[in-house]
Order: structure tokens, then C-alpha cells, then sequence
């Protein structure tokens, strides 16, 4: 049975069938857009050198998933104004995040930010993470539509 479950997590991945979710991560009733900010994940062109695949584990320290990032991702939060922290990982069926990173920021009502996440390195510390399957990917999050970076490397 183990194998039959496994077979069809992996189907499900192959074939893209992974269930994206945007959560509500604040207490109460719904908002109005203009009213909260919301946090979204990347989806990079093909020859992007940005991670595919990037979801969203936990804000504020809560965890936001049910599922495993196989099953379900969370590819969006909607936050109210203030600080918060955003964990999260990816899985771009080349590589994937071994351990999260956690972003902190500061989120303006009525604005999108984007969470992006890029392996690092040299070309040689590439290679050697593909044979050894180790490598460092960073994290970051960028405010829609400028692109400014808001939290992570770069950040303003």
C-alpha cells in the first residue's frame, strides 16, 4: 500500500497535479484587498535562474500547511499590515530546499509582495551540489510591481 501511495505522490509531481492553496493568515472575518497585503510565490520564465516550485510552510511562526509540499503547496498568504515572517522552502523537481528559510518584513496594506528563491554558488559549487545533492539556495521578497527587495539578500 506504502508503494501504490508513493507511486501516485510521485505521478502527482510528474504530472503537476500538486494542489496550490492561498491561505488566510490573520484571525477574523475576511478583509477587503485594499485592507491587507498579500505574499505570493514566484512562478519564474523556463530560463529564469530563480527556483520553481517555492511554498510557503509557515507566517508568523504558524504553520500554514497540512499537507506535504508533494501533496499541497501554499503559494499565497493574506497577511494584515505590520511585521511578519514568512518560512518557507521549494521543490523544483531538480533540487529542493533541505531546511527553510524564514524572511521578515514589513507588509503595507493593499500592496503583493513575491517570494523568490535561487540556489547559490559558483558554477563549480553547482556541480558539486548536483552530484552531492548539497548545495545553499537563498531566499527573498520583492514588492510588486517595482521589484524593490524588501527582505533577504539585497533587501532596502
Amino acid at each position: 500500500m506504502r508503494r501504490v501511495l508513493l507511486a501516485l505522490a510521485l505521478a502527482a509531481t510528474l504530472f503537476g497535479c500538486t494542489a496550490k492553496r492561498v491561505v488566510k493568515a490573520y484571525p477574523g472575518p475576511a478583509l477587503a484587498p485594499d485592507d491587507v497585503a498579500t505574499v505570493v510565490t514566484s512562478s519564474p520564465g523556463v530560463f529564469a535562474n530563480e527556483a520553481h516550485g517555492v511554498y510557503i510552510i509557515a507566517v508568523d511562526g504558524v504553520t500554514v500547511a497540512e499537507k506535504a509540499p508533494i501533496v499541497e503547496q501554499i503559494v499565497g498568504a493574506v497577511v494584515r499590515p505590520g511585521q511578519h515572517s514568512i518560512t518557507f522552502g521549494f521543490n523544483d523537481g531538480n533540487s529542493s530546499s533541505t531546511s527553510p528559510a524564514t524572511l521578515v518584513f514589513e507588509a503595507e496594506a493593499g500592496k503583493t509582495y513575491e517570494l523568490h528563491a535561487a540556489e547559490t554558488g559558483s558554477f563549480g559549487q553547482k556541480l558539486l551540489a548536483a552530484l552531492t545533492t548539497q548545495g545553499r539556495w537563498a531566499g527573498w521578497l520583492t514588492e510588486r510591481p517595482t521589484g524593490r527587495v524588501v527582505a533577504g539578500p539585497g533587501a532596502r
